[in-house]
């Protein structure tokens, strides 16, 4: 499916929690745990809303990453945190059939 790039916009949004206009690992690990706690409550009355969450859970563990590992995976400037276009990069690289258009 196509991923619209006002789509990474509002994941990076919601993901920014301090509005830093970057990432820090800490609200990328927040937003994980929230994430995680959604899906046990919702997992049951919306199995179509968790499939992207468990697409991400599969590659993450398919390729021996944890949450530390994938960050500083995609912080390609090492500065601790990532900005929009780390992000956009780590979702074409998780979720490689996902198109962003």
């Amino acid at each position: 499916p196509g991923t619209t790039f006002a789509d990474v916009e509002y994941f990076f949004a919601m993901l920014d929690a301090d509005k830093g206009a970057s990432i820090s690992f800490k609200e990328l690990h927040q937003a994980v745990l929230e994430c995680y706690q959604y899906s046990r409550a919702v997992r049951r009355q919306e199995p179509a809303t968790m499939k992207i969450v468990d697409r991400l859970q599969s590659h993450l563990r398919k390729h021996n990453y944890n949450a530390r590992s994938a960050f500083e995976r995609f912080d390609t400037n090492n500065t601790g945190f990532l900005e929009y276009s780390e992000i956009a990069r780590m979702i074409r690289a998780l979720l490689p059939d996902i198109k962003l258009v």
